[in-house]
């Protein structure tokens, strides 16, 4: 019987990873932070559904986007 805990990669965020008051969250975050893939965090990036900005080459989403997307009344339409 093993009961060893399984291990994370180093560099994969957690939810105890991200720090308190961070105000622009990297993609992986953002989907983590919603608990859904990057592939559909994309998908609502494309579509406008969530604000993000860009920080020289790196795509970023603020915390109040994922905020105002989790609050609005028609987060449950289908994306695509």
């Amino acid at each position: 019987m093993d009961t060893t805990e399984p291990t994370e990669t180093p560099d994969a965020p957690t939810a105890t990873t991200l720090p308190a008051m961070k105000l622009l969250l990297t993609p992986a975050e953002a989907a983590m932070a919603l608990s859904i893939s990057r592939s559909l965090l994309y998908q609502l990036l494309m579509h406008k559904r969530i604000f993000s900005v860009k920080v020289g080459g790196a795509r970023r989403i603020p915390l109040t986007a994922i905020h105002e997307y989790v609050d609005a009344p028609c987060q449950l339409e289908k994306v695509g």
